[in-house]
């Protein structure tokens, strides 16, 4: 009977943790920088979320003849 032995690497976390964390410190710069959206675009979207369908009101354009 023959086993074989991988010899145990360390891994090293370091540079895995670099791309999620600034990621998340870009993501929350550029959060922090924005201007928050229209409270009519918020009100659309909770309905939407709601499962209420928006009829959007459009006027009516003539086509040209």
């Amino acid at each position: 009977m023959s086993t074989s032995v991988t010899p145990r690497l360390e891994p090293s976390v370091e540079p895995v943790s670099y791309g999620p964390l600034s990621s998340l410190a870009a993501y929350i710069a550029v959060s922090l920088m924005a201007r928050p959206a229209d409270a009519a675009v918020l009100a659309a979207w909770r309905e939407r979320l709601a499962g209420r369908d928006l009829e959007l009101v459009s006027e009516a354009v003539s086509a040209p003849q």
